[in-house]
């Protein structure tokens, strides 16, 4: 049996990897495509405020195609109230000290918390995850 060499061998695994990951990927997408993307779809377009392509070609010229833009309203309202009120005080998250804990040690802690939530954009990224949440809706089918 020949030996192979470590650069093989490295080569090898790295095609493995990329095969598994695409049939991953692949599968993934199959899945999701038997019925979220029309969804999806869907939901992003009523986000947007645009009427439905598949009604809108089965409708005469003279019928009304108007769309009522609340979808967009609604989302924006509840996810900027709720972001406000998580978001809204200095410190969204306090530590405190347990019975005979130090005082000093969980304000410097909150201190510390508090920066790193604002070094890495928490408010921001939750509003935009809780608009995604919003517009594609949080329940899936089983």
């Amino acid at each position: 049996m020949p030996k192979i060499s470590k650069e093989q061998l490295i080569a090898r695994h790295k095609s493995e990897l990329v095969q598994f990951i695409k049939l991953f990927y692949q599968t993934s997408w199959n899945w999701r495509s038997q019925g979220y993307h029309s969804n999806w779809d869907n939901y992003e377009r009523n986000y947007h405020n645009i009427y439905d392509p598949v009604i809108k070609r089965k409708k005469e010229s003279w019928q009304s195609m108007m769309f009522v833009p609340e979808t967009f309203k609604n989302i924006e309202i509840a996810v900027a109230s709720v972001t406000k009120v998580l978001f809204g005080t200095p410190y969204p998250i306090k530590l405190e000290p347990r019975e005979f804990g130090d005082l000093l040690q969980a304000e410097l802690r909150t201190k510390l918390l508090d920066y790193d939530l604002e070094q890495c954009n928490l408010a921001i990224a939750f509003y935009d995850a809780l608009k995604e949440a919003g517009i594609y809706g949080l329940r899936t089918k089983y």
